[in-house]
Parts: structure tokens; C-alpha cells; sequence
């Protein structure tokens, strides 16, 4: 809303993104000091295997934050509101923007040149991670 005045159907699909990653945060990988270091796998649906006082807690600690982070975010666009003025203007008049036209626009970023990523570099990594995964070896898998 800070350039429009009003949530636009691309936010919207942002927020509905950042929800489900806030409560993914709070109920599967314990990053909630209220909830604590608890992890309660919903993929398989069906009852809650927690109380509604677990649940109302997990609703104020994702809109928490939700809100600390849209706040943040808010902070570092209006701190760089001219360089975002120059992409949007820019995305106006070409709809998508690479890496290398962001750099010859506003600069290259603040904490050095990013790692870029092709697209078969990263499908072939979560193709990785995946095997790992099945195999018991992703993050937190054991000794």
C-alpha cells in the first residue's frame, strides 16, 4: 500500500506467502520463544494434535510477525523510495526486470554482487535436497 494507497492483487499473493511461512515458522520448525522448540507436522490434515490455546497463540505469534516484518519492510522502501520510484517507472514501460537491468538502474546491491542461480542450477538443487530429504539427511536429520 505504500505506493497506492491499497493492497494490490501482487501483495495480496505476497501476503497470503508470508502467512503461510510465518505459521510454518511458529508450528513445524519451533522459531516462536511463546510456542517454543515444538514441531507439529499439518501435511498429512485432519485434527490439530494441539490445543485451541496452542492455536490462538501460534495466531498472534504469526500476525506478530507478520506485522514486525511489514514494518521493517515499510522502513527500507520509504528509505529508498527514489530507487523505487526508478524501478517501478521503468517496469511501467517493460514489465520485467533481470539482474543486470536493477544494477544499471539504481546500483549494485549494498553488501556486494550477488550469487546468481540459473534455473537448472536450482530445479537440479531441489531435485538434491529432495533425495536428501527422503533419505533422512536434509537439515536436523541426526548425528
Amino acid at each position: 500500500s505504500l505506493t497506492f494507497n491499497k493492497i494490490t492483487t501482487g501483495a495480496q499473493n505476497d501476503l497470503d506467502k508470508v502467512t503461510k511461512m510465518a505459521y510454518s515458522q511458529i508450528r513445524e520448525f519451533g522459531f516462536s520463544d511463546q510456542v517454543g522448540n515444538v514441531s507439529f507436522d499439518m501435511s498429512g490434515g485432519g485434527k490439530k494434535p494441539y490445543s485451541k490455546k496452542l492455536a490462538a497463540t501460534m495466531d498472534m505469534e504469526a500476525r506478530q510477525m507478520i506485522a514486525e516484518a511489514y514494518k521493517r519492510t515499510e522502513t527500507i522502501l520509504l528509505e529508498h523510495k527514489d530507487k523505487l520510484e526508478i524501478l517501478a517507472e521503468r517496469l511501467l514501460e517493460v514489465e520485467t526486470l533481470n539482474y543486470n537491468d536493477v544494477v544499471a538502474l539504481i546500483g549494485e546491491p549494498p553488501h556486494g554482487k550477488k550469487h546468481l542461480v540459473s534455473p537448472v542450477e536450482y530445479e537440479q538443487s531441489l531435485k538434491q535436497q529432495s533425495e536428501l530429504g527422503s533419505q533422512g539427511q536434509g537439515m536436523g536429520g541426526g548425528t
